[in-house]
């Protein structure tokens, strides 16, 4: 592990040395410029080209594969590039122990419950969390109770970003068609159907960041 970090951080000193080279106005000469990216119509357009699923390099394709992501989904790509800067640039206190929890080391772990649920599909909260805390366990050197309340924060629109706001864009899809099908018949969407469709876009959110069995039904 140790001898992959450092080629890894001697590949990005190469391609630093290499941008300090360059020189002039910009260090990606080959890059679109004047593009005003505050502009949705062009930033939009641009970054469908530049994430097109169907043209990434190998490295890039086996980094999706190696972390269980979709590069269809503009959400991966975010997490992705969070995930290597987090681990070349981001302080850590301990293997896979977060100094400081963010939406992306949130959803990490949401992974993990949901990984070691569909181990044992009927297990206790607090005998994964034990587990994930153990000796040699991914969040060693934490205690389960830290880790519980870092999963609460993990199901916290305030606290996990990537996965609410992920949430609320399949919530919004949904809530438009049910509305416009309530529409045609002369009716209006009940509230308790609105919270059905909010839990079920959920669902949805976390299957598509990799944690699809990672909430215990209350």
């Amino acid at each position: 592990m140790a001898e992959k970090r450092m080629a890894a951080a001697s590949i990005l000193s190469k391609k630093l040395t290499l941008i300090g080279r360059v020189g002039g106005a910009s260090a990606y000469p080959d890059l679109p410029a004047d593009i005003d990216w505050d502009d949705p119509a062009a930033w939009s357009r641009d970054a469908r080209k530049a994430f097109d699923p169907s043209n990434l390099d190998e490295s890039t394709r086996a980094a999706f594969r190696k972390f269980k992501l979709d590069p269809r989904n503009p959400y991966h790509w975010r997490m992705l590039v969070d995930f290597f800067a987090d681990a070349h640039y981001g302080e850590r206190a301990g293997r896979g122990r977060p100094k400081k929890w963010n939406s992306e080391s949130l959803c990490a772990l949401l992974r993990h419950v949901s990984d070691a649920r569909k181990k044992r599909p009927s297990v206790k909260r607090s005998d994964v969390f034990r587990s994930l805390v153990k000796p040699k366990a991914l969040y060693n050197g934490l205690k389960p109770d830290a880790l519980k309340h870092a999963y609460a924060a993990a199901l916290d629109p305030k606290r996990n970003k990537v996965l609410f706001d992920q949430r609320d864009a399949i919530n919004q899809q949904h809530q438009s068609v049910i509305e416009l099908v309530m529409k045609e018949k002369g009716m209006a969407v009940s509230d308790t159907t609105k919270k059905a469709i909010e839990v079920l876009a959920l669902d949805q959110a976390l299957r598509a960041i990799g944690a699809p069995d990672s909430r215990w039904k209350e």
